[in-house]
């Protein structure tokens, strides 16, 4: 006569115990802000894959603690182990009671805890989902200007002999020269609607001002130096009002502007 392996369904350690028990019966707002949490560490591989074992598919933890579980079934973490069940071995098969110890019948529970492994995405790859594309081929060999505030004008300069013939060289560095030093920024963006030295009309300069007045910038180790610590270096001009009221000046003139073109236009349909 042969009987079935009986393995315990919750570990033996407490701490692991309690850590099953309560990844069971987790509140349903705990459950969801850590699958956020998660979703966003993974992106944009949301299911990343992985060898590990989950508690509610292994028969007979299955069958044993589903009825105590609280969360969907589709959620994003779950709980899983890198070591098999017994029961997924030969060593579960039935043995018998003739020449079976008592002890041998029931085993403790042979799964780890844990929980769904994450897959972080580099930070390489971060940065250029968090950076816009330029796709303009006359723009195209500047990427670099947009990428971020540390270079060098004369690395832009460099780069004027691949300018195309359609393309103004004033404009190529004017473009590239935009973000060379992360101070220097906004007193370009005044230059540039001051001269009208780029065309507001271009994507990509749309793009390269958008990302420059949206990315903090470089962080300063030492923020007793700054002028508010809440406030980065890149973006302190916007504390002068002196060049805040400029800013606005220059800017509802270039809108002025392209009210008289408008209305201009309308005078050339009537």
């Amino acid at each position: 006569m042969k009987v079935e392996i009986y393995e315990c369904p919750i570990p033996s350690r407490r701490e692991s115990a309690l850590a099953v028990i309560f990844e069971l019966q987790m509140p349903i707002e705990i459950r969801c802000y850590r699958d956020i949490l998660w979703q966003f560490i993974n992106r944009p591989n949301l299911v990343p894959s992985n060898n590990m074992n989950e508690w509610l598919s292994i028969s007979p933890h299955r069958s044993k603690l589903s009825q105590y579980n609280n969360g969907s079934y589709d959620r994003k973490v779950k709980l899983v182990s890198s070591t098999k069940s017994i029961s997924q071995t030969h060593y579960f098969a039935p043995r018998p009671i003739s020449c079976t110890i008592l002890e041998d019948f029931l085993l403790e529970n042979s799964l780890h805890v844990q929980i769904s492994p994450t897959k972080p995405v580099a930070f390489q790859d971060e940065c250029r989902t968090l950076t816009p594309q330029l796709t303009d081929s006359n723009y195209k060999l500047l990427q670099f200007s947009v990428d971020n505030t540390q270079f060098v004008q004369n690395r832009v300069i460099a780069q004027l002999y691949n300018c195309s013939s359609s393309f103004k060289s004033s404009q190529f560095i004017e473009f590239g020269s935009f973000r060379s030093g992360h101070r220097l920024q906004w007193w370009n963006l005044l230059s540039i609607l001051e001269l009208d030295s780029l065309s507001m009309n271009e994507e990509c300069v749309a793009i390269l001002i958008t990302h420059s007045i949206l990315q903090y910038g470089p962080v300063t180790e030492n923020r007793e130096n700054l002028i508010c610590y809440w406030c980065p270096e890149s973006h302190e001009q916007l504390l002068d009002d002196g060049f805040v009221d400029e800013l606005i000046l220059r800017v509802d003139l270039r809108l002025n502007e392209c009210q008289c073109n408008w209305q201009h236009e309308l005078v050339k349909l009537k």
